[in-house]
């Protein structure tokens, strides 16, 4: 129990730097991402019975289908203009994030959803701000600073916790 615990106080204490408690906007963000953790992490649970009973490609499948059409009604007009107008290079990026990172990705979750605990495979979830902060320094150049590095350090021991507290 001390390692979620551990988890939301790091990814706090790098979103410090960003967060403006007067204004709505700079809270709006921190909100969503904890929005979507706890979304994703509702549905992973929901997903194990699934998993069991129609196995690992259908719920992939479906999970995407049902993805996409949700995101339908937030398409601007100009996406469907741009979309048309992309060329062989531009459509090699979409096919690669659509298959390899989604579609394969998905289908290795739900893979191994349906041959361990959901909480086991969900301590990867603790990483996506170190991951975060990582790719924003090595491909946005931004600045590291102490909240930077304290967060990081409490977010990698509560995976170390969540991982050796069998």
């Amino acid at each position: 129990m001390l390692a979620p615990a551990l988890d939301i106080i790091g990814a706090t204490i790098i979103s410090l730097p960003n967060l403006d408690f007067g204004s709505i906007m700079s809270i709006l963000g921190p909100l969503e991402a904890l929005l979507a953790v706890l979304s994703y992490a509702f549905f992973s649970v929901l997903s194990k019975p699934l998993v069991d009973k129609y196995g690992a490609v259908s719920v992939t499948v479906w999970a995407g289908l049902a993805g996409t059409l949700m995101m339908l009604p937030l398409l601007s007009k100009s996406f469907v203009y741009e979309a048309a107008g992309l060329s062989l290079n531009g459509w090699l990026p979409v096919l690669y994030l659509s298959f390899l990172s989604t579609f394969a990705g998905y289908l290795l979750f739900y893979t191994l959803v349906s041959q361990e605990a959901v909480s086991k495979l969900s301590i990867q979830l603790y990483l996506i701000p170190v991951i975060s902060v990582v790719g924003g320094v090595a491909l946005l150049h931004e600045p590291v600073n102490v909240n930077i590095l304290v967060g990081g350090a409490i977010l990698l021991l509560s995976v170390a916790l969540a991982t050796t507290n069998k």
